[in-house]
């Protein structure tokens, strides 16, 4: 394992945005109301909890993503009878772009050009609840259960480029039986318990609240909230992995990246700066080396579904 360390991004500012407290932003009168049903209706609580937890926003296309996704071959799949909207370009062994929560496929259409001119074809979609896809709720593990779906329905895939809470979802498909050539990890989360106490916090429920949540949650899709941990999943992997995070991320911070290094083994950490958490996927320097390592020769025989 290595560490490469970029060089100073000075003419990106920092997102302003990107930080904790305006990710899950809540007016004050909410957050009061909340901490109040927390303790005077519990089960109301835990019930209203429990849902807003599981239900992302719906971002928009944003203006520099929109040629790209205008000139792609767009498709619907139907994933245990829900509709997820999808996208391909290009042709040759299959890309995938993985999102985050709260986000959407077209988020990660900067990689698409450098990826097909480099003969590769590229598949993004919207996970479920998420941009055009159908739902009002899911979960990390349902997603990462919708991703194993499409990589059968794809016919296998050559990699997987993630970001955010897209590269956990990536790392539990890879632990349940999903094998690629190549992985692209971009400001991951090592431990979702990260989102957990910060919903908690920002909304206003008690920590009795938020254990009842993630009990409740854990029964529901099977996976013990102990083991949401990325370096739990990453045991036993050895399918090459480039992290990618940027020193300053104050929505995810560095540490995850570096345990997630430590834990997977022959991992390469790529450290930038300048960009926070949203601007990684836009980067030139970022794609670039994200492409270059996707490119890389593989050993044969890795791609199963």
């Amino acid at each position: 394992m290595f560490s490469v360390v970029m060089p100073e991004v000075s003419h990106i500012k920092q997102e302003i945005e990107d930080t904790a407290e305006n990710r899950f932003r809540t007016p004050a009168v909410m957050r009061a109301t909340m901490l109040a049903l927390s303790y005077l209706v519990p089960p109301l609580a835990v019930k209203l909890a429990t849902y807003l937890f599981c239900r992302p926003k719906r971002g928009l296309i944003k203006p520099d993503e929109e040629g790209t996704m205008a000139a792609a071959e767009s498709f619907d799949l139907d994933i245990n009878g829900q509709r997820l909207a999808a996208w391909s370009w290009g042709n040759g062994p299959t890309v995938l772009l993985q999102h985050g929560w709260s986000s959407r496929g077209s988020r990660l259409a900067g990689f698409v050009a450098p990826l097909t001119a480099a003969g590769f074809r590229v598949v993004s979609y919207d996970a479920p609840a998420h941009g055009e896809s159908e739902g009002r709720i899911t979960t990390g593990p349902d997603i990462s259960r919708t991703l194993r779906e499409i990589a059968s329905r794809l016919g296998g895939l050559h990699s997987i480029i993630a970001h955010s809470m897209g590269c956990w979802v990536a790392a539990l498909a890879m632990k349940e039986g999903l094998l690629v050539e190549r992985l692209v990890f971009i400001s991951p989360p090592s431990d979702l318990s990260l989102f957990s106490d910060l919903f908690a916090r920002q909304m206003g429920f008690t920590p009795k609240i938020q254990k009842r949540v993630e009990e409740i949650l854990a029964k529901r899709t099977g996976v013990p909230w102990s083991e949401m941990k990325a370096e739990g999943l990453s045991v036993g992997q050895d399918t090459p992995l480039l992290i990618i995070h940027d020193r300053g991320d104050l929505v995810v911070l560095l540490h995850h990246a570096e345990a997630l290094h430590n834990a997977w083994k022959g991992s390469r950490l790529l450290i930038t700066s300048g960009l926070g958490h949203r601007l990684t996927v836009k980067d030139s320097e970022v794609v670039t080396s994200t492409v270059e390592f996707i490119a890389e020769r593989p050993a044969a025989g890795r791609i199963r579904t």
